[in-house]
Order: C-alpha cells, then sequence, then structure tokens
C-alpha cells in the first residue's frame, strides 16, 4: 500500500517541469521522507493493535469457550440437582404418606383397644352384679339350710322326747289311764301330747319363710 502511493506520487512529481522539480527537489524529497517515515510508523502502529486485537480475540475465545464449558457444567449439576429434588420430594412423599398410613392404622387400633375396654368394663360390671346375686343366693341358702338343720334338730329332739315317753309308758300307766279316778294321769297325758303337737307345728318348714328366721320353741 505504500510503494503504490509512493509510485503515485513519483508518476505526478514527473509530471511537473524540470525546473520546478529542480527547484524543489530537495523540499519534495524531504517531505516525502517525512511522510514515508509517518506512513512506517502508522503502519507498525497498526500492526501492533492488530496483533494485540487478535490476542485479546483469541483470549476472548478461550474465554468464550472456557464459558461455555463452565455453562455446560453448571447446567449439568442443575440438572443433577433438579433430579436429585425430584427424587428427594418423591422420598419425602412416600414417607409421608407412609406415615399417614401408620398414623390412621394407630388410631384405628386405639380406637379398637378402648371400644374392647369399654366392652370389657361393661362386662366385667355385669360379671360384678351376677356375681353379687350369686353370693347373695348362696348367703340365702346357707340361711335356709341352717334354718332346716336347727329345725331338724328341733324336730329330732322332739321325737326321741316322744320316745323316752312312750319308752317309760308301762302298762300301770295304760290300765290307770283307762281309770275313772285317774283324772290327774290323763290329764298330764293330754298337757305333754298337746306340748309335743306344739313342738312339731312350730318347727314345720315353710318355704314362705324361708327368709325370715324360724321362732325356736321355748
Amino acid at each position: 500500500m505504500v510503494r503504490t502511493r509512493f509510485a503515485a506520487w513519483g508518476a505526478a512529481i514527473s509530471l511537473l517541469p524540470v525546473v520546478a522539480l529542480a527547484q524543489n527537489q530537495g523540499t519534495l524529497e524531504e517531505r516525502l521522507r517525512t511522510q514515508l517515515r509517518t506512513l512506517n510508523a502508522q503502519n507498525q502502529q497498526l500492526q501492533a493493535e492488530k496483533a494485540s486485537v487478535q490476542s485479546a480475540l483469541r483470549t476472548a475465545e478461550s474465554e468464550r469457550d472456557a464459558a461455555r464449558k463452565e455453562l455446560a457444567a453448571t447446567q449439568g449439576e442443575l440438572d443433577t440437582s433438579r433430579q436429585r429434588s425430584q427424587g428427594l420430594a418423591a422420598r419425602q412423599r412416600k414417607v409421608e404418606e407412609a406415615a399417614a398410613a401408620q398414623a390412621r392404622q394407630a388410631d384405628e387400633k386405639r380406637e379398637a383397644s378402648q371400644q374392647l375396654a369399654r366392652t370389657l368394663e361393661q362386662q366385667l360390671a355385669t360379671t360384678t352384679q351376677e356375681r353379687a346375686k350369686l353370693a347373695d343366693g348362696l348367703r340365702e341358702r346357707d340361711a335356709h339350710l341352717q334354718s332346716c338343720s336347727a329345725m331338724n334338730a328341733r324336730l329330732l329332739a322332739t321325737g326321741r322326747e316322744i320316745l323316752d315317753v312312750y319308752e317309760h309308758f308301762d302298762v300301770a300307766d295304760a290300765l290307770g289311764y283307762h281309770q275313772p279316778f285317774a283324772g290327774g294321769m290323763r290329764v298330764r297325758l293330754e298337757n305333754e301330747a298337746q306340748a309335743f303337737g306344739d313342738k312339731l307345728y312350730e318347727n314345720k318348714f315353710d318355704p314362705r319363710a324361708a327368709t325370715g328366721a324360724p321362732k325356736l320353741s321355748q
């Protein structure tokens, strides 16, 4: 480019009149040399700027490639993190569902246990009432048994008294009983018979009066 300009200027100079060229030869040559030095300096500066721009471009491209790689790595990490987050969310849902199911089962078991406890309490109350009734029946039966035993004992004593009287009732007593003047003997025997009859009547078992204590003979 510099050579082309120099050639053009040379052609222009050749067209000038010879006299003018001779007169201005020193000045023009000096100007051309100055311009040439300026152009060389500008060319060197442009070359340096071009090298700097190319170096900056290579640096920018390297930084761009590194940024792309970093972006790709970050995107991969983001995808991995998203997948992990989704997996953790799914696992958390499963854990929450399992916990809810266990809580429902625990509530059902607690309700069943409470219902069973109420049923057992009712059965216990019923059993206690039945046991109390049975105990009352047993006491009543024991009282009946004691009453019967006492009456049997009194009847046995009365029977023994009767047997004792008849064992000691001899022929003379029988003959005296039929004598017209044996009124005293007759009265005594009639009184004893009446007393035995009263004792038997008093010790007679009465089911309607089973709850009360029998009346003892004096």
